[in-house]
C-alpha cells in the first residue's frame, strides 16, 4: 500500500515523507518508544528553534506520549528523547531536503506531532490526511489548525454516501470493546502470579554468569507490572463506586428533567490529545458545559467501552465527583438511548454529536470535531450564552440541510484508505487501486491548495 502510493507522489514532488504504519514510511513506533535513530553529521538544530518549538509544543508531547504505558520514563529522560527526536528529524528534513511530509492521520502520538511543528517552522509544505467513518473517504488539510474546516473547498470526488434520519454509522472498531475490557481483566488475573514467578526466575539463575543484572532486569520488569497492577485495581474501584445506580438512572430517564449526554472519549488518544486542545482534559469541558446551563438540567457521564486505567486516576474521579448534578453511568449503558432521551448531546469531537444530528437532535463539542460545520453543531466558545443554546436546541434545523451539507462534505475529501483497518469496510479493496486513488486525491489536493 505504501510504497506503490508514496513513489507516484515522488514521481511529481521529489523527496517526500509518508508518515504512516505501513511499508514505504518513516518508522514511528520505534521512536515512540524511545528508540531514536541518529543521523551521521546531522546537523545541530538552533538553539532558538528548539527553545520555541519546546515552549509551544512540550507540554502536548508529553500527553500525547503517555500512551507508551510501560515504556514511560522519567520527566529528565522525556526531555532528553524530545530533544533528540527533534534533532533527528531537522537533520532528516535538511539533509534529504524534504519537499512535503504527508501524514496518513493527524499527528497525535508525539515524534509526529514534533515533525509536523518542525516542518511549520521550516517552511515545510505538509497533507494531514484523516480516514474518514464512511466508505473509502478520508479528509485531508494543509494545517491542523484547518481540521474540521472542510466545506471552503472541492476536490470533485462526489457523494457516494446518501444519510436517513436516524440512520446510525458503522462503527466497526468499536467491536472489541467490551472484550477489551475481559483482557483487562485478564491481565490483572496473570499478574497476580507476578511474586511466584520472581522467586522461581531468581532461582533459575542459580549458577549462571552475570546473575545480579539478570535478577536486576527481571524486578524492575515485574515491579512495572506490579505498579501496573496497582492502578487497574484502583481505576476499577473508582469507576465502579462512581456509577449511579440503575435504578436511580431510571428515575432521571422517565422523569421530565433536561438532561445532557456527555460520552466521555478514550485515553490518550487523538480525539483529545490533538484534536481537544484546551479541552484535552475533558473535565475542563464538563466545567464549560455546567457553567453554561441551568443548575437542574442533568449532566449523564458515560465512561467509554475501551477505556482503561490510563488518565483515570482517582484525582480524575474526584472533579468529577464536583460537577454539581451530573452522573456517571456504566460504560454498558445503552449510548444511542441516552442521546435520543437527552436534549443535547456534548462531547470534545466524538462520533456520538454526529449520531446526535443524525437523530434529528442537537450537539455542542469543544474541539475541532469533523462535522463541526453540519447544521445542529454547535462549537463552543466562551460568548456562548443559555439563550442562544435553548434557541438552538428548540428549533434544530430541518433533516435536508444536514443532508445538502453531507453531500458537500464528501466533495471535500479524497478518495482511498490510509488507515489499513479500515481497507476491510471497502468492497473490491486492492491496494494497487488503492495507491492510484490515494495518488489522485493527495496531488490534487496539493496543486489546488497552493
Amino acid at each position: 500500500m505504501g510504497k506503490s502510493f508514496i513513489k507516484e507522489i515522488r514521481k511529481v514532488y521529489g523527496d517526500v515523507i509518508w508518515v504512516s504504519d505501513v511499508e514505504g514510511s518513516i518508522p514511528i513506533c520505534p521512536i515512540l518508544q524511545g528508540n531514536i535513530p541518529s543521523l551521521d553529521l546531522a546537523p545541530s538544530i538552533p538553539l532558538i528553534l528548539y527553545q520555541d518549538l519546546h515552549k509551544g509544543i512540550f507540554l502536548s508531547y508529553l500527553s500525547m506520549i503517555s500512551r507508551r504505558g510501560d515504556f514511560f520514563s522519567e520527566l529528565n529522560n522525556i526531555i532528553d528523547e524530545f530533544a533528540l527526536t527533534l534533532k533527528y528529524f531537522y537533520g532528516l528534513l535538511l539533509s534529504r531536503k524534504i519537499s512535503i511530509v504527508l501524514f496518513a492521520n493527524v499527528p497525535h502520538e508525539g515524534p509526529d506531532y514534533v515533525l509536523y511543528h518542525l516542518c511549520v517552522k521550516l517552511g515545510i509544505r505538509t497533507v494531514i490526511c484523516y480516514q474518514s467513518i464512511f466508505e473509502n473517504r478520508f479528509f485531508m488539510v494543509r494545517d491542523m489548525d484547518d481540521f474540521s474546516f472542510f466545506m471552503k473547498r472541492s476536490h470533485g470526488f462526489g457523494a457516494s454516501v446518501s444519510l436517513t434520519p436516524g440512520s446510525m454509522p458503522n462503527l466497526f472498531y468499536m467491536n472489541d470493546a467490551l472484550k477489551n475490557q475481559s483482557h483487562l481483566i485478564a491481565r490483572f488475573t496473570s499478574y497476580s502470579l507476578l511474586p511466584y514467578k520472581l522467586v522461581k526466575s531468581i532461582a533459575g539463575l542459580s549458577g549462571k554468569k552475570n546473575k545480579i543484572a539478570s535478577i536486576s532486569k527481571k524486578i524492575a520488569s515485574i515491579s512495572k507490572k506490579i505498579i501496573e497492577v496497582d492502578a487497574i485495581l484502583n481505576y476499577k474501584k473508582n469507576e465502579s463506586s462512581s456509577y449511579l445506580k440503575k435504578a436511580q438512572l431510571y428515575n432521571i430517564l422517565s422523569s421530565d428533567k433536561n438532561i445532557v449526554y456527555f460520552p466521555l472519549h478514550l485515553q490518550p488518544e487523538l480525539t483529545t490529545d490533538a484534536l481537544g486542545g484546551f479541552f484535552r482534559d475533558q473535565i475542563n469541558a464538563l466545567e464549560a458545559l455546567r457553567s453554561i446551563i441551568p443548575s437542574d438540567w442533568v449532566i449523564i457521564i458515560k465512561e467509554n467501552p475501551k477505556q482503561g486505567h490510563q488518565n483515570r486516576g482517582e484525582l480524575f474521579f474526584r472533579r468529577l465527583r464536583n460537577i454539581d448534578n451530573s452522573f456517571l453511568v456504566s460504560r454498558v449503558e445503552d449510548s444511542k438511548a441516552l442521546i435520543d432521551r437527552a436534549i443535547l448531546t456534548a462531547t470534545i469531537t466524538g462520533t456520538a454529536g454526529w449520531e446526535a444530528i443524525l437523530l434529528g437532535k442537537v450537539s455542542i463539542v469543544f474541539g475541532a470535531a469533523w462535522y463541526s460545520e453540519s447544521p445542529n453543531c454547535i462549537r463552543y466558545d466562551e460568548s456562548l450564552t443559555l439563550d442562544k443554546l435553548i434557541s438552538i436546541i428548540n428549533n434544530p434545523r430541518p433533516f435536508s440541510e444536514v443532508i445538502s451539507y453531507f453531500s458537500a462534505l464528501q466533495s471535500s475529501m479524497g478518495l482511498g484508505i490510509v488507515d489499513p483497518d479500515y481497507s476491510n469496510e471497502v468492497y473490491g479493496y486492492t491496494n494497487e487501486l488503492n495507491a492510484t486513488n490515494l495518488s489522485r486525491s493527495i496531488i490534487h489536493f496539493i496543486n489546488s491548495t497552493g
